[in-house]
Order: structure tokens, then C-alpha cells, then sequence
């Protein structure tokens, strides 16, 4: 066997390809703790730092952190769906249901993350 590599992916179309060096962040958001899973709503981005037990709504028209949720250890994802911000807690051992716009968490299901690496 031959030592054979993958093709390269991405665009090289002339106009399109990016150097990575050209791209610059338009704002840049300090969030307490270790920042680490998020997810992207219409609005916003929700960012999770387990750390200092938070979920943190960054709204994307002030670029700043308008809603802290309190959530036990947040771990292993996060996702956005059914007009609610679902949170897997790692300390509780729940999928914490969180209302987008008060930051009210509605619903506790005792489902903990199996073999998160948060624990």
C-alpha cells in the first residue's frame, strides 16, 4: 500500500477562496469562565461556561451579554428548537428547558448526558 493522501477540500474559485489571515472579527464578546459549546439562534448566540454555571445569551445587535442563565455544570451541547434553549446539566442530571426571552428555566427533565466529558 502506498502512502496516498486525501485530496484537498475547500474553494479555490479565484474571488471566492479566503485567506484565513483576511478574516476579522467584527466584535469580540468577553464571557465569564471558559466559554465552550454554543448555539447560533436568529438573534443570537447562546454560550455555555461551566466553570461559573452559566449560559450566556450574546445579542448580536449590542454584541454584549443581555441574559445569564444559571444552569448546574452546563455540559455536552446545548441546542435551540421548539421556541426554547435546551441545556444538558451535568451537576443535576437534567435537560433544563430555557424560555429565549426571560431566561427562565421552564422544564427539568431528569435525563443526564451519558459519559460527558464535563464530569
Amino acid at each position: 500500500m502506498g502512502n496516498s493522501h486525501p485530496a484537498k477540500t475547500g474553494i479555490s474559485t479565484p474571488g471566492v477562496q479566503r485567506s484565513m489571515a483576511a478574516i476579522h472579527p467584527e466584535a469580540v464578546v468577553p464571557v465569564e469562565g471558559t466559554p465552550d459549546w454554543l448555539v447560533i439562534t436568529e438573534d443570537a448566540v447562546w454560550v455555555t461556561s461551566s466553570k461559573v454555571n452559566h449560559v450566556a445569551r450574546l445579542d448580536a445587535s449590542s454584541n454584549k451579554v443581555s441574559l445569564i442563565v444559571t444552569i448546574a455544570k452546563p455540559c455536552s451541547g446545548l441546542v435551540a428548537g421548539f421556541s426554547s434553549i435546551w441545556v444538558p446539566s451535568c451537576g443535576n442530571h437534567t435537560l433544563d428547558r430555557v424560555d429565549p426571552q426571560t431566561g427562565k428555566i421552564v422544564a427539568e427533565i431528569p435525563a443526564g448526558p451519558a459519559d460527558s466529558r464535563a464530569e
